[in-house]
């Protein structure tokens, strides 16, 4: 939870660019965004964090969202750089553990990194950042992926309606795909195993990016999940935008049905290559299985090519994000020591 993530035994408040405390206690009942940023000379991030800094400023209406800045700058005057400019809250920057915490829980490895907790405190999205600067706040005002009235067809009972508001299962992969796609019709057997053994914990929905209804007809034949109708075009044009904006097919993007939270969009990826086990398809879990096929224990997975890469790089942030804070704590400590003895000189 929120305020679990931004208190400490000692600390229960968050700093005001005027210096004032504010409980964090205030935050409850309201949707937060965390920002992780630097305005570090020799950050490679400097430019692209001021860009979203900028529009963050523009855009923000304290009754509708909090903001809550997480430094990761190396120094002080960095940060005092960055908060001056801010109408909003930050985490203190002398509280180091709960800066280097924070920056590990929410995996702020590239930044910007706009992360979402809901008013219930709960993670909604933990890579909001381009979703920001595609909408404004407006991309998160509504965190339902569809009104639980909306239909699906069934493919349990052949013709058969289900509501969105009946699935029960904890996660649920929205599957982009088209019956033109050569891709995806190789890929959509390998699914469909893998559904097949974790259909209890996860629900598969189909939306169509066929041009007609006899294509989403042929697609919808292959598959054993439900699906959205290809009449209920606003439904699949809304959720093709907020999931799958770059049009890329197929693509499997898993949420977590409770929250919205998006656990992973390359599911297409992660099936292809590791199909059931990837359950529950965290990147700690993906990383833990990359790990085992570099060491010999499981299929070597880490080739060339786009999903070699992909692989490689969801193994090298999970590393690079443990190791993060420990670097920041050191690179504090180094600064304050070389200012404590250039403030005596």
């Amino acid at each position: 939870m929120l305020d679990d993530l931004l208190t400490t035994p000692e600390r229960d408040y968050l700093l005001a660019s005027n210096g004032d405390k504010i409980p964090v206690a205030r935050l409850r009942g309201r949707s937060v965004l965390l920002l992780f940023a630097t305005s570090s000379i020799d950050s490679p991030f400097r430019d692209q964090c001021r860009k979203i800094l900028d529009s963050l400023t523009a855009a923000y209406n304290s009754r509708e969202f909090e903001v809550v800045f997480v430094s990761c700058d190396t120094n002080l005057d960095g940060f005092q750089e960055n908060f001056q400019r801010m109408p909003w809250l930050a985490v203190p920057y002398e509280d180091v553990d709960a800066r280097n915490r924070i920056v590990r829980e929410c995996g702020a490895v590239n930044l910007p990194k706009l992360v979402l907790f809901d008013r219930q405190g709960r993670l909604c999205d933990d890579d909001a950042g381009e979703k920001f600067l595609d909408q404004g706040f407006g991309a998160f005002k509504d965190r339902k992926f569809l009104p639980g009235s909306t239909n699906l067809l069934s493919k349990r009972e052949i013709h058969q309606e289900v509501k969105f508001s009946e699935i029960t299962q904890k996660l649920i992969g929205f599957y982009f795909s088209a019956h033109s796609s050569r891709q995806a019709q190789s890929f959509t057997p390998k699914l469909a195993a893998a559904y097949k053994e974790l259909k209890d914990d996860l629900e598969i929905i189909f939306v169509s990016s066929d041009p007609d209804p006899e294509s989403f007809a042929a697609s919808f034949r292959s598959m054993p999940w439900p699906a959205l109708p290809f009449a209920d075009a606003a439904s699949r044009t809304a959720l093709t935008d907020r999931l799958n904006h770059l049009r890329k097919i197929p693509r499997l993007v898993i949420v977590e049905a409770s929250s919205g939270r998006t656990i992973t969009a390359q599911g297409c990826w992660i099936i292809s290559h590791f199909g059931s086990q990837a359950f529950p398809f965290t990147d700690s879990h993906i990383a833990a299985l990359l790990r085992d096929s570099v060491e010999g224990k499981a299929p070597k997975v880490l080739g060339g090519g786009e999903c070699g890469s992909h692989g490689a790089h969801i193994w090298i942030r999970t590393v690079i994000t443990s190791a993060m804070a420990g670097l920041i704590t050191v690179a504090v400590g180094v600064c304050s020591f070389l200012y404590s003895k250039l403030g005596k000189g």
